[in-house]
């Protein structure tokens, strides 16, 4: 388990629900030094300790974030006035976390919010970026969810992919593919 992550055994005092998003970042953190999903749910000691609906739901905010991972990117890069430097993997996966939260689960914007600025505050990578954190939530709890039908539908299908299925089956049914996929 990665040093500056939380652990499900710690006090529980904290809000309901931090544990299983902190689980889905180290997962994620997992992920991004090559393992699979499933070899990183099966390390990440965080994710492992998790029962029951937490489980569930740190696998349905992970399984999001992967799927809508450009999507995400597209939504919480609208509101940065410049972007992030491409080391900052944690605070990318943080906005990642919150803007798969409020725009696509619809989970309260209130728990999204909160959860996610705690986990900044206490991950050593973000601690300082508590406060942009919060400020992108606030902005994308009033985000126009309609903006998510003008983007294009190709967004979250890997290159390779989309470039087989036209190859398959023509350009306008891989389109309407990509759309359900959505």
């Amino acid at each position: 388990m990665p040093a500056n992550s939380s652990s499900p055994e710690s006090s529980d005092d904290q809000a309901p629900g931090l544990h299983a998003r902190g689980a889905a970042l180290d997962v994620l953190r997992l992920i991004r030094s090559g393992l699979s999903l499933d070899e990183a749910m099966a390390q990440a000691k965080t994710f492992t300790a998790l029962e029951g609906a937490d489980r569930g739901f740190a696998r349905t905010l992970l399984m999001t974030l992967l799927r809508r991972r450009n999507t995400l990117d597209e939504i919480y890069t609208g509101f940065l006035d410049r972007p992030l430097k491409a080391n900052q993997h944690e605070v990318r996966a943080l906005l990642r976390l919150a803007a798969a939260q409020i725009i696509l689960l619809e989970t309260p914007a209130h728990a999204a919010t909160s959860t996610t600025v705690d986990l900044a505050k206490e991950r050593r990578d973000t601690n300082g970026f508590s406060g942009l954190v919060n400020a992108l939530c606030r902005k994308m709890i009033n985000y126009d969810r309609e903006k998510l039908k003008g983007l294009p539908p190709r967004i979250d299908t890997p290159g390779w992919l989309w470039r087989k299925l036209e190859r398959a089956y023509g350009a306008p049914a891989t389109r309407k593919m990509a759309k359900t996929h959505i």
